[in-house]
């Protein structure tokens, strides 16, 4: 059986920290689907008229395509995926524009890692973490 990981989090949670300690553990054909390509260019989408009139998560469809399509070719093996559909609801939050892909996800048995952290580390997890400050 396929294990589908999808790895969620707020920005500085860890994720890619995660992913990269799993690639050093888990078997080298595990494959990685990461938040450039799940995401794709949604936080521009999410500014333009147009598109919120008429949403479509183009990059979500792609990624969960290739997903379906390594479940139907192989019987075994593990997809770890940064970021999917939770995140683009959290920007773009209207739940009936993401039910099929949950639904599909479901389908292939796929599970979410929620990766959080303590409301006091904010600040340092999301914006001092990039501009290279270290807490003191």
């Amino acid at each position: 059986m396929n294990q589908i990981i999808i790895i969620e989090g707020v920005t500085g949670s860890g994720k890619s920290s995660v992913i990269r300690e799993l690639k050093a553990l888990l078997p080298i054909n595990t494959e990685y689907i990461l938040e450039e390509e799940t995401l794709g260019n949604i936080m521009q989408q999410i500014k333009d008229e147009s598109w919120i009139a008429e949403p479509h998560f183009n990059a979500l469809e792609i990624c969960l395509r290739q997903i379906e399509e390594h479940c139907e070719k192989q019987t075994s093996g593990i997809i770890i995926v940064e970021r999917f559909h939770l995140t683009a609801y959290a920007l773009f939050p209207y739940w009936e524009k993401f039910d099929a892909f949950d639904q599909r996800l479901f389908e292939l048995g796929s599970r979410v890692v929620l990766l959080n952290f303590e409301t006091s580390l904010a600040e340092f997890r999301s914006i001092e973490r990039t501009m290279g400050i270290m807490p003191m």
